[in-house]
């Protein structure tokens, strides 16, 4: 059973760009009685998604972006990959259309605990451990977001007391007015997607705004150690939650060589953990923080961190061959990224960049040693 929306206060709704997240906002708008246009550039009349839609009573303008699409809209809902500088959007603007992602619609659908997770590295790690920690307390939970499912459409089927971890990207972030995750999560930020967002100001801004509509009965969960990350939550108004690396902290999560501990309660001991690097530790900080405001247990955080070794392409271990331990971490597509892999280890190293011919063959003289 799909839920309705909550005091969602528009009637005529654009949504621009399809692919999953556009499709799906399209619908659940549509099966609550909102007069919906979609606007695709890229997409043809005989899509069958577009048919779809167009049976559903949805007007579809596909081929290109007349600004004619916008008449009458009161909402635009865009797809995350969309620049403003879309002509539909820079119009948009200037009429003072408000301009959201699928995302915003979320806390229109459901009243289940929101867990939102940022930050410019380690999101979707951090986000697979917080819904497995959920999972093995045996606490209903669903995951969602820029980890490839669409989040309005999850959030469209839970209840109150369940629990929803959402991975954001500073895309989605952006386009938000009135989201609210009742825990939010800023794990790091480092300079990134400056193609998109111009100025190293405006990518601090869009992930900053996971904490904006926070309130004082929400917790903000911040790395102590990271400096911007420190000046983003001031505006939080939430209870906040620091975790640190480096320090005791009365009132977060911290580390120690022995164990990680919840404020003053160990949670487990270091040598049970599996994963890797002192920046995965920062992420399991951020995991414990979120799972234990969320209600896991002690016992379910330590069976994920005793088994959990990274998610695919992320400084994954592979294998051992003849004593040499394999990880991919192709994921790594920044020069950040990558030296923070290589930091991970406390043995010699060796970094196969690239692949093709010379990384086959780079790859079989290391089997060969």
């Amino acid at each position: 059973m799909m839920n309705k929306f909550s005091d969602f206060p528009y009637t005529n709704v654009l949504v621009l760009g399809l692919a999953k997240s556009g499709t799906a906002a399209a619908n659940l708008l549509a099966a609550n009685g909102t007069r919906v246009i979609v606007n695709d550039g890229n997409a043809n009349a005989e899509d069958e998604n577009i048919k779809e839609l167009a049976r559903r009573g949805v007007k579809t303008v596909v081929g290109s972006h007349p600004l004619s699409v916008l008449e009458g809209v009161e909402l635009v809902v865009k797809n995350p990959g969309i620049k403003y500088d879309n002509p539909v959007l820079v119009h948009a603007l200037e009429k003072s259309i408000p301009i959201v992602t699928e995302v915003e619609l979320v806390n229109y659908l459901t009243e289940a605990n929101i867990i939102g997770i940022t930050g410019s590295n380690g999101k979707t790690t951090t986000t697979t451990m917080v819904t497995e920690m959920l999972r093995n307390s045996s606490l209903p939970v669903k995951v969602a977001g820029n980890i490839g499912i669409v989040a309005s459409e999850t959030a469209a089927t839970m209840l109150k007391g369940e629990n929803l971890v959402l991975e954001l990207s500073s895309f989605q972030l952006q386009g938000t007015k009135h989201f609210r995750p009742h825990i939010a999560v800023l794990l790091n930020i480092f300079s990134a997607h400056l193609d998109y967002h111009h100025t190293l100001e405006n990518y601090i801004a869009a992930k900053s705004r996971i904490f904006a509509r926070q309130t004082p009965d929400d917790f903000a969960v911040y790395n102590a150690d990271d400096a911007v990350v420190c000046e983003a939550v001031r505006q939080s108004k939430a209870e906040k939650i620091p975790f640190s690396v480096k320090r005791r902290l009365e009132n977060g999560v911290w580390a120690d060589r022995d164990a990680i501990y919840f404020y003053d309660e160990k949670v487990v001991d270091r040598a049970e953990i599996v994963l890797v690097g002192e920046h995965n530790l920062e992420n399991i900080l951020a995991a414990v923080a979120a799972a234990k405001l969320s209600g896991a247990s002690n016992q379910g955080i330590r069976k994920v961190l005793g088994s959990f070794n990274g998610v695919k392409h992320r400084l994954q271990y592979v294998t051992t061959v003849q004593g040499r331990r394999f990880y991919n971490d192709s994921k790594a597509t920044n020069i950040l990224a990558t030296s923070k892999a290589l930091t991970a280890f406390d043995t010699p190293t060796i970094l196969l960049a690239g692949g093709g011919l010379t990384g086959a063959m780079v790859l079989k003289k290391c089997f060969l040693f």
